[in-house]
């Protein structure tokens, strides 16, 4: 048998791996049974359904007739009253409406 001399650097080993291999195992599933049974045929019936009809029919609908009224309307007339004979400015003008 050899003897261990030490190494200047580390020497992998093989190392055996774990080798994995399938387990076959019967698991009972619960299962309905289905029982099978007669169809009868589905045959498509045509249905009429109900179908609206436009019919013309006038309706009389109240308006409302324009009538004349009196509506005043006035012109706005300006006064001045003047508060001084220097003043120049339009702005310094009293305005006042007579309706």
């Amino acid at each position: 048998m050899p003897v261990g001399v030490p190494q200047p650097y580390p020497v992998h080993i093989p190392v055996p791996q774990a080798v994995a291999y399938p387990v076959i195992k019967t698991i009972i599933v619960p299962v309905e049974k289905k029982v099978p049974f007669e169809v009868e045929r589905i045959v498509p019936v045509p249905v009429e359904k109900p179908v609206p009809i436009a019919i013309e029919k006038p309706i009389p609908i109240p308006v409302e007739q324009p009538y004349p009224i009196h509506i005043p309307i006035y012109k706005n007339v300006y006064h001045r009253k003047i508060k001084g004979h220097n003043s120049r400015s339009s702005r310094s003008q009293n305005r006042t409406y007579k309706g």
